[in-house]
């Protein structure tokens, strides 16, 4: 079936812009869901600072902090032109606050990414008292 739609012409033959979502989902054989942005109030572990840093001053000052950090290896700039930083910066701070646990070495423990998703819940008091361990995670 994929072969007929490469050969039946569209986007796949000639492949200018972006293809139509009904000949993408035959080509890949079902229904690909669409994505829903998360919404504050909606957040979890799995969304990233860059999702939620619009809901939150804490995510926000994450993304800022992030962003510093990754610019004194470029000499402290902050290029979104250079597509080393940008990649860097976007894998920082696109990932899930569950990786940034993984992967932080310590830095971000359990309670303050929870406290960090509650704040960007809209749940200040309670993100505080996650943040230092009080409550549930």
């Amino acid at each position: 079936e994929s072969d007929e739609i490469l050969k039946a012409g569209g986007w796949y033959d000639n492949p200018v812009g972006t293809p139509e979502r009904d000949e993408w989902e035959r080509l890949m054989g079902h229904v690909v869901p669409l994505s829903v942005e998360p919404n504050k109030g909606e957040f979890t572990l799995d969304n990233s600072c860059l999702e939620m840093k619009e809901s939150s001053f804490m995510l926000r000052l994450l993304y800022k902090i992030t962003e510093n950090v990754i610019a004194k290896g470029f000499g402290g700039k902050k290029d979104m032109n250079d597509t080393a930083f940008k990649m860097m910066l976007l894998t920082a701070t696109d990932c899930p606050m569950r990786a940034l646990i993984i992967n932080s070495n310590g830095a971000m423990t359990d309670s303050l990414a929870a406290g960090m998703v509650a704040m960007a819940n809209g749940k200040p008091i309670r993100g505080i008292l996650r943040m230092m361990g009080i409550g549930k995670n």
